[in-house]
């Protein structure tokens, strides 16, 4: 059997691991950027925008 591969809902990369949040897919490789992110980077800003999205659904 072929792994689907879902589009992730913050970077849009195709991949099969990663984790659904509010029935969205994260990547395994952006669920580890957000992670591993302080609140004093700037890429945090998108992430939490990123999210925020989810919870406006």
């Amino acid at each position: 059997m072929k792994d689907e591969k879902l589009q992730c809902f913050i970077c849009n990369h195709q991949d099969n691991t990663g984790i659904a949040l509010l029935n969205q897919f994260i990547c395994s490789r952006c669920e580890r950027k957000i992670v591993n992110t302080s609140p004093s980077q700037i890429k945090y800003q998108l992430f939490k925008e990123k999210i925020k999205l989810l919870w406006a659904r």
